[in-house]
């Protein structure tokens, strides 16, 4: 679901038939529905808003090869209702997108990363979204994992790089530009401004994890996060002629997640936490105020559970798009009227489910049997009321396992799949092992060299065992483990390691040779592939 700042219309897909509908909302608030057509049926990734408020771009799969993920961005003009035509905006053979930039004084255009120079490289190129025309901006000059924009020249100015020793460092140049920059022709635009030589921002070694945020308003300083001097993430202030930084929001036991600035003000507006569930730490009084507004007047009982998933200045005032993510109800979604401080709920995201009972999910810390603790969500099935079944006690298990796992954990909420095999009358265990993300750089080096019979695989294992000993499955019961990507690679070493564990095994896109799965990596993963092998270990033993 996405909200466009012009006649308040608001795009959703309907999976179904990979079409997409535009619902434009009349001054009642009641939706109107059109359809609008792609170009064929295969798989959407991803779609949004042009910042023109008229286009909507989205990720199209333009291979037929089974597991082949070449995404093309795509647009159309949402507006013209029944022509809908369908343009192409990166195409070519094996062209692959990743970053897409949009800035709201130029919305005719657009910057992306795609490698049709070279399959490994992703260059920056500048896009018209109405024609497809399209020039080379930025070369990769080699290794550039990751780009960043200057909101108010639309002009690269930061780069990512994978160095040689797996570390990553940010680059950044200055941008000097005269009045010109506010004309509306790129060519005017671009003849005002001045690009500096690239040189380092900041630098984090192999292990370290962090990002770029923003510049501050302050004279020579900017927002990052950083794991450097400490084990998990935090909020920091660099100072750029120093290079020194100052902690500014952190905690102890969790990475930080979302962080909002006050655009007038540098100021922090909120961030969040999320060890066992979501917390929010908001500092703006203004918006913890509307925060507020947002939890008497919609169905969540925790702040952590809100997220302003879009938001737009309209002519009428600022608009908020809001969901609310419980975990026994599928996500409810909500328009807050900044101005009227009034929230009126739009829809549910999958309004069939509501007739239906769904189980809460628990948190569990669960010790490995190392002593490191582990956060795991167990789904139990809802008791049955039908006289004719008979229930197990206790209930047969599923272990389900995350992907990743070094960018993936597993979370609080919602989660349709958990929901669907606890209905079936099994509960669901998911345990954030280590390797994983969230808790920490030494909580992922961890499982470096873990894979397989290692302590990964342990701590699913132990998981499993704390279970049993709880009484919240047995082996008589059944217990199963299912996942995909890493996760799938979990459930088959389960199945190889500790046979007497498990009855079954679902895997889904999964390695089953870590050797062959790094020789198989492709070029445009070539940056990642020394971190692979550092994380994976020596794939030969």
């Amino acid at each position: 679901y996405r909200y466009s700042d012009n006649n308040d219309y608001d795009p959703y897909s309907n999976n179904d038939d990979y079409n997409m509908h535009n619902n434009g909302y009349d001054s009642n608030s009641n939706v109107k529905i059109a359809p609008i057509k792609l170009s064929d049926e295969r798989s959407i990734r991803s779609f949004f808003w042009a910042e023109d408020s008229r286009t909507i771009l989205y990720y199209l799969n333009t291979s037929n090869k089974p597991g082949d993920e070449t995404y093309h961005l795509w647009s159309l003009n949402a507006m013209d209702y029944g022509v809908n035509l369908n343009l192409d905006l990166t195409p070519g053979e094996n062209v692959k997108v990743q970053n897409v930039f949009m800035s709201s004084r130029y919305p005719s255009e657009i910057m992306v990363a795609m490698n049709p120079r070279n399959e490994s490289l992703f260059d920056i190129h500048r896009i018209n979204i109405y024609n497809g025309r399209t020039t080379l901006d930025t070369l990769n000059t080699g290794n550039v994992i990751a780009w960043g924009v200057d909101p108010k020249t639309f002009e690269v100015q930061q780069a990512m790089v994978r160095n040689d020793d797996s570390g990553t460092t940010i680059w950044n140049r200055d941008i000097c530009y005269n009045n010109n920059y506010e004309t509306t022709t790129t060519s005017e635009r671009r003849s005002g401004i001045q690009l500096g030589e690239w040189k380092v921002l900041y630098n984090y070694p192999y292990g370290e994890k962090g990002n770029f945020i923003a510049f501050g308003k302050e004279e020579g300083t900017c927002w990052l996060t950083s794991s450097c001097g400490r084990d998990t993430k935090a909020l920091m202030k660099l100072d750029l002629e120093s290079n020194t930084t100052v902690t500014v929001c952190d905690d102890e036991e969790c990475d930080i997640g979302e962080i909002q600035l006050n655009p007038q003000t540098d100021e922090i507006g909120m961030v969040s936490f999320d060890y066992k569930q979501r917390e929010l730490q908001i500092y703006d009084p203004v918006l913890q105020h509307h925060y507020n507004n947002l939890l008497q007047q919609g169905p969540a009982d925790r702040l952590g559970d809100i997220f302003v998933v879009g938001q737009s200045r309209c002519p009428s005032g600022e608009k908020w798009i809001v969901c609310y993510e419980v975990s026994n109800s599928p996500p409810i979604y909500g328009l807050y009227d900044v101005r009227q401080q009034r929230m009126n709920t739009l829809f549910c995201s999958q309004p069939s489910l509501l007739q239906y009972k769904f189980s809460p999910m628990e948190v569990l810390t669960i010790p490995a049997r190392d002593g490191l603790p582990l956060v795991a969500y167990l789904t139990r099935p809802l008791p049955r009321n039908h006289h004719n079944q008979t229930e197990i006690t206790p209930p047969p298990m599923i272990v389900l396992a995350h992907g990743g796992p070094w960018e993936e954990r597993d979370y609080y909420g919602f989660n349709p799949l958990v929901q669907f095999l606890s209905n079936r009358g099994y509960t669901v265990l998911q345990v954030n092992f280590r390797g994983g993300s969230g808790y920490g750089k030494s909580f992922t080096s961890k499982g470096d060299g873990q894979w397989g019979n290692g302590t990964m695989q342990h701590d699913i294992t132990d998981s499993v065992q704390y279970c049993i000993q709880h009484n919240i499955t047995s082996q008589e019961s059944g217990i199963a483990i299912f996942g995909s990507s890493y996760g799938g690679y979990a459930a088959l070493s389960g199945l190889v390691f500790t046979p007497e564990l498990y009855k079954c095994g679902i895997v889904l896109a999964a390695p089953s040779n870590v050797k062959s799965m790094i020789e198989s990596i492709p070029s445009y993963w070539g940056p990642l592939r020394n971190t692979m092998l550092r994380r994976v270990g020596p794939v030969d033993n």
